[in-house]
């Protein structure tokens, strides 16, 4: 199952070993971290990304584990990209929570790929990957798409208690290591009611659900200034 065994990487941000970012998305991770914590009003600066996030309201399929409504729109976010003047897409990361997730929507670009060869060959020529969070250390994208995964699994707005994990020391390092990555560019794509995203940002003891639900408010910032 997703998240069953944490990574080398995700047991050494648990431990509080420091990690140092190739370029940081907020000045230094600790600035954007401080900022996500508090949730201060967004504060634009020249080396501050652009953040886009939208909630899709898809269901979290809890014996799949994935989110068919995020995968579906993500591919969908992928059609607006341009390439330069010579002929060049940017490189573009997909990250998820759940490797089920991730496995989703490299399904969806291969039935594109059926189709669109030459569109997806070049993307995949200038970058793009689908990775979960925490393979995404050590690498380097100008724009960082991000799947949240998780959702209602009813028409009540209930969570799967899978999405515990969030709360545990790796599930807590991989929302850090989101906060921390080196991206130019952030787009979240989520399915988390705005009733439960407002009670995690109460409840600063459960610190990756509280972590997450403050920086979508912080991209939710951003994205009204600009």
């Amino acid at each position: 199952h997703a998240l069953a065994t944490p990574s080398i990487f995700e047991e050494a941000i648990a431990s509080g070993l420091p990690v140092q970012s190739i370029r940081q998305l907020y000045g230094s991770a600790q600035g954007l971290k401080a900022a996500v914590f508090n949730a201060q009003s967004p504060q634009v600066q020249p080396d501050t990304p652009e953040m886009h996030i939208q909630n899709v309201e898809g269901r979290f399929e809890e014996e799949e584990e994935h989110n068919t409504v995020e995968a579906e729109a993500i591919i969908r976010l992928l059609n607006q990209f341009e390439p330069n003047n010579i002929g060049r897409y940017p490189r573009i990361g997909i990250a998820t929570f759940t490797t089920a997730q991730r496995d989703l929507i490299l399904s969806h670009l291969d039935s594109v790929k059926r189709e669109r060869r030459d569109l997806i060959e070049r993307f995949e020529r200038s970058g793009l990957g689908v990775f979960r969070l925490d393979e995404l250390y050590a690498q380097e994208f100008e724009i960082l798409i991000f799947s949240a995964t998780f959702g209602a699994i009813d028409r009540e707005g209930n969570l799967s208690n899978s999405m515990n994990v969030v709360d545990l020391p790796r599930g807590i390092a991989l929302v850090k290591s989101l906060i921390a990555s080196t991206q130019k560019e952030l787009f979240i794509i989520h399915s988390l009611p705005e009733t439960s995203l407002s009670e995690f940002r109460t409840q600063k003891e459960k610190e990756g659900s509280f972590l997450m639900a403050q920086l979508f408010k912080y991209a939710e910032d951003i994205q009204s200034a600009n």
